[in-house]
């Protein structure tokens, strides 16, 4: 599939939107990442308009790595987890797929784009990871800011005996969250990261073209 896609297709195109949930029982709030340094990314990023826009950068061997050696714009998508389909999640992905389609004047769906909600940008983000293994109960909801200090969760043994309790170490928001019952430790159950103002807030609107 790699193979043909990267011979056949990614030549081809001019834009490009990676479609992801989360792994495994991750479960991740709507949001799209990107590079923040790239200005293009970051104007397209805002028409897709999701919750949240999360600096992420290349990842060795990825989609979005072949694309941008390829020179070509790429934003990825994440929400819900694996094996289930969140209707808020799926509403939000194609949204945003029609606002940048508008707004390439692919085709006209009349989304208002300049009435849009204000995302969370995310300049840092990072895991919180399980201390212990044990019995996983979350407190946390998905999306939500926390401040430093919160109880995001708490991992117990099979008896309740004994308890860890998992705090924020920083005031932000919550993007993703473990819903596995059980953990190792170790295991990623937490990504949080806190929220910097609009970057490329200046930049130059309506500059996204396709080739005549």
């Amino acid at each position: 599939f790699a193979f043909h896609f990267m011979k056949e297709i990614a030549p081809k195109v001019d834009y490009v939107i990676d479609f992801h949930t989360g792994s495994a029982q991750r479960s991740n709030a709507s949001q799209v990442r990107c590079v923040f340094s790239n200005t293009t990314s970051i104007e397209l990023a805002k028409v897709f308009n999701p919750p949240f826009i999360i600096n992420s950068s290349y990842i060795s061997k990825s989609v979005r790595e072949a694309m941008n050696k390829m020179g070509k714009n790429i934003l990825l998508f994440e929400g819900g987890k694996t094996n289930s389909i969140n209707e808020v999640v799926v509403k939000e992905g194609l949204d945003g797929i029609k606002r940048v389609m508008d707004y390439l004047e692919i085709r006209n769906f009349k989304t208002d784009i300049s009435e849009a909600r204000i995302p969370i940008f995310v300049q840092s983000s990072k895991w919180i990871r399980a201390s212990h293994a044990g019995m996983l109960l979350v407190f946390a909801k998905i999306g939500e800011k926390i401040e430093k200090g919160e109880l995001l969760g708490v991992i117990s043994d099979p008896f309740g005996k004994i308890e860890r309790k998992i705090k924020s170490p920083i005031q932000g928001y919550v993007f993703c969250v473990n819903e596995t019952p059980i953990v190792n430790k170790g295991d990623a159950i937490f990504h949080v990261g806190p929220s910097v103002e609009n970057p490329e807030d200046n930049a130059p609107r309506n500059s996204l073209k396709l080739p005549d």
